[in-house]
């Protein structure tokens, strides 16, 4: 069997010489598990007909929902320098095939 290595972005920019630029990248938030958490709330209450607790699901999940489409800053700049010194700390793992 042939032994496949995969060369990332990261190795290629860094063995060409390529000059990091800043990354936007998503910032971390709990919308994800809020909804879970009112899905779960929803699923329950439908399954045994608690109508009131229904509306709280909805509308748990609906605000939680469209707080995060309303959100305006949601997404952070990793800076050029920052992204040049993770590349150069990588750089000797992407010589050696990755650790592995």
């Amino acid at each position: 069997m042939a032994n496949v290595v995969l060369v990332g972005w990261i190795a290629v920019t860094s063995m060409t010489g390529a000059v990091s630029e800043p990354i936007e990248v998503p910032r971390n938030t709990p919308v994800g598990a809020i909804l879970a958490f009112f899905a779960v709330i929803l699923g329950f209450s439908l399954i045994w007909h608690i109508w009131w607790l229904v509306i709280v699901g909805l509308i748990g999940m609906a605000g939680a929902g469209l707080s995060h489409a309303w959100s305006m800053d949601r997404e952070m700049v990793i800076p050029a320098d920052e992204v040049a010194a993770f590349e150069r700390a990588l750089a000797p793992l992407q010589s050696t095939g990755g650790g592995s």
